[in-house]
């Protein structure tokens, strides 16, 4: 929605702060609002870092060779590459992670992130995403799959992701297979004296999809049900998602659905998983110790850190079991006064 003088949402009103918003419902709206954006509008929303020059938006990481030519104005993200001889703006809209080879030319358009535009081409009055190019005007998309047009940026990201989600294949089966003939005794057991029962709960998985899983609710006191969470018997019907790409082996704990509008914000990316640093701490978590643990693990994510976290939380609920269990057996066994 795009903020404006006038009125308030909803139709209500506001005179004090005299603002609107207006739904962007169509391809032609978003690239108006875009517009309006690169013409002056996006000095009242300008985020720290960004710098102004002569009617030009640059932000972090910008590489502008002597020999492009760069005609306010024009809004510019983060990271993006302008290649020689190349033609940007007036009135260019480019998003983070761009690159524009040489002798390429862009007026008035807008360019969505992690997008390649090839050489020699002109575009004009175009909404370009990826391989997609869009006329604002009709909403006509056409896909263009020469990669010497249009391509998208990120190959790296998206073959290390890959390579994340394969190696969190092969653990995720052996555990699954392990902790089978251990759940299906256990977990009638348990249910079935009311040591702790399964709960559906609602979750965001990965690319933010909501999904559905069961969550298990240990009887507070019971050895039998602590013993069944030290063996991560608890995460034995969340290890399928793993091979259904829903969610990673080891992350950080996936956020509520009921707490998605507070949290998802909060992450640059989210990795939601079976296994994270938190299940050591009795729950509920505090929102804040959740985004300590997962904003360490977004940015300090590797395969060698997965091994260390998936080790340490499956040993460690252990030992925590078996000691509440052994403390509870001395306490019980004490002589009573």
């Amino acid at each position: 929605a795009f903020l404006r003088e006038g009125t308030w949402p909803s139709g209500g009103s506001a005179p004090d702060e005299g603002l609107s918003v207006a739904r962007l419902d169509s391809p032609k709206a978003y690239f108006d609002l875009n517009m309006q954006m690169v013409r002056g509008g996006i000095s009242r929303y300008l985020a720290p870092g960004y710098s102004i020059t002569e009617g030009s938006y640059v932000g972090f990481n910008v590489v502008i060779p002597p020999s492009c030519q760069l005609n306010p104005p024009v809004m510019i993200g983060n990271n993006s590459r302008f290649q020689a001889l190349s033609v940007v703006g007036p009135e260019a809209v480019i998003g983070n992670r761009v690159v524009i080879d040489s002798q390429t030319e862009i007026r008035q358009c807008v360019v969505l992130d992690g997008t390649y535009l090839g050489r020699n081409l002109e575009f004009e009055e175009k909404i370009i995403a990826g391989t997609h190019l869009i006329d604002p005007e009709t909403g006509v998309d056409v896909d263009l799959e020469d990669p010497l047009l249009l391509g998208q940026v990120g190959a790296a990201h998206s073959l290390r992701e890959g390579l994340y989600s394969l190696a969190g294949k092969l653990p995720a089966l052996a555990l699954w297979v392990l902790m089978a003939p251990l759940f299906l005794l256990l977990a009638p057991v348990v249910v079935f004296t009311g040591r702790g029962r399964f709960e559906k709960s609602g979750i965001l998985g990965r690319k933010d999809r909501p999904l559905t899983v069961w969550k298990f609710k240990p009887r507070s006191g019971s050895c039998l049900a602590s013993l069944f969470c030290g063996l991560s018997l608890d995460r034995w019907l969340w290890i399928p998602r793993v091979f259904l790409n829903q969610l990673a082996l080891c992350g950080h704990s996936p956020i509520s659905a009921a707490r998605a509008e507070d949290l998802r914000p909060v992450l640059p990316r989210t990795v939601p998983a079976v296994f994270a640093e938190d299940l050591l701490i009795p729950e509920p978590v505090p929102d804040r110790l959740w985004e300590i643990y997962a904003l360490h693990y977004v940015h300090e994510r590797s395969l060698g850190g997965d091994v260390t976290l998936l080790f340490r939380v499956l040993t460690r609920r252990m030992l925590l079991a078996c000691s509440q269990e052994s403390h509870e057996t001395h306490s019980d066994g004490g002589i009573e006064p």
